[in-house]
């Protein structure tokens, strides 16, 4: 038995106090945009921003206000409505008749092989003329000097994909301890913070703020690579990183906000339906084994730290410890107290059974279904295996 604890407590210590030391020091040196200089008129390049909005009635017109209140020369704002049955495209026709450096395109059709955001986005791309190219989500509010700073850093560190990390907003107990758990989870995944490191292997994208230089953008194929990529925002990341062009990453410092998960942990369940199935590769091995590392890196140090032999629960007390350490590292993204690490152990139950409930969906279904539209399972794993292949068969950028 004792045997079986220590290599409990070994997975537990290997899961979190490594992490948690590398990303306390790779987060200590992200440029944060409130410390940047915004860029000077003439200093600032033509920026495109590309919106992608599909049933976004609730969000939509919030977050275009800001887009449009930004203090920016040289900027154009690309709505794309694609295929809304609500009000979404009424809001943008509205907003655009008294902006005009807001454009509106209304999408009526998806062609076949395409998820709806993906091609949304890659229209939009097609359409912008600017340097540079954002992509941003419906449902993401700025300040009116985030641009200006974003393209100060981006500028600075002459990357050719950018990211900066947006403040979360939450409301009640549940949805700030399961966003904060999910957050920490995903920068251990990706390792985000070596998205500018020359050596390390992690990448970044967010939904809510990937800028890209344009001919970079188009060079790669824009978004026809990952155009069967639920999670396309990471899926950018890896494309760019893959193909050797320069990342970097950057803590927006509440200049740049959103609502990640509306509705509490209810609407985390069904929020992460449709693409926690995706983050294991549509794989039932892969789920398995997220389950076994959950389990043992962040459920058993609860119960290890108490049992089992001395050294043992010193090693499960110290995975314990590094929790709020981690949360605090990320306490900008999510501003929450490290005691709601307390409740982690249980988040990591109820991550691994909504990424088990997204793979049972989708093979019931034989498929997902987003915003109305239904994608099918085995199109998925092939637009996973050819954007796989694609970024093996493409020579890297020197």
């Amino acid at each position: 038995m004792d045997f079986v604890h220590y290599i409990l407590a070994v997975i537990a210590f290997i899961a979190w106090v490594p992490s948690t030391l590398e990303m306390l020091v790779g987060f200590a040196l992200l440029p944060r945009l409130k410390r940047t200089s915004p860029l000077s008129d003439e200093a600032c390049p033509t920026l495109s921003i590309i919106v992608p909005a599909c049933e976004e009635e609730s969000t939509l017109e919030p977050a275009m206000r800001s887009l449009l209140a930004l203090d920016y020369p040289g900027l154009e704002i690309i709505a794309i409505n694609d295929r809304s049955t609500d009000a979404t495209g009424e809001i943008l026709d509205r907003i655009a008749a008294s902006h005009p450096r807001l454009r509106v395109v209304h999408l009526t059709e998806l062609p076949p092989g395409w998820l709806g955001k993906n091609h949304a986005l890659h229209v939009g791309a097609a359409l912008a003329s600017g340097e540079w190219l954002l992509f941003t989500d419906a449902d993401v509010e700025y300040q009116p000097e985030a641009m200006r700073r974003a393209l100060a850093v981006t500028v600075a560190a002459r990357c050719d994909h950018m990211v900066a990390l947006p403040a979360m907003v939450m409301h009640g107990f549940w949805e700030r301890a399961f966003v904060s758990f999910f957050i920490v989870m995903f920068n251990f995944r990706f390792r985000v913070w070596q998205a500018a490191w020359k050596r390390g292997w992690g990448y970044v994208g967010i939904g809510a703020f990937n800028l890209i230089r344009a001919n970079v953008y188009r060079e790669m194929g824009g978004h026809e690579p990952l155009r069967m990529e639920v999670a396309d925002d990471i899926q950018l990341g890896w494309w760019v990183r893959r193909r050797g062009y320069r990342q970097c990453l950057a803590e927006a410092e509440g200049l740049v906000r959103v609502r990640w998960i509306v509705g509490g942990l209810p609407g985390a369940v069904i929020g992460l339906a449709k693409n926690a199935f995706s983050g294991v590769g549509y794989s039932w091995i892969l789920t398995a084994l997220t389950g076994v590392a959950l389990g043992a890196g962040s459920v058993w140090p609860m119960v290890g730290a108490w049992v089992g032999p001395p050294a043992a629960r010193w090693l499960c007390l110290a995975a314990l410890l590094s929790m709020p350490a981690a949360c605090w590292t990320v306490r900008r993204v999510v501003p929450v107290t490290s005691l709601i690490t307390l409740a982690w152990p249980a988040c990591a139950v109820i991550f691994w059974a909504i990424i088990v409930r997204s793979g049972v969906l989708a093979e019931r279904q034989g498929g997902i279904r987003w915003r109305g539209t239904f994608y099918a399972l085995s199109d998925l794993r092939q637009g996973r295996r050819e954007a796989a292949q694609g970024v093996r068969l493409r020579p890297r950028n020197p």
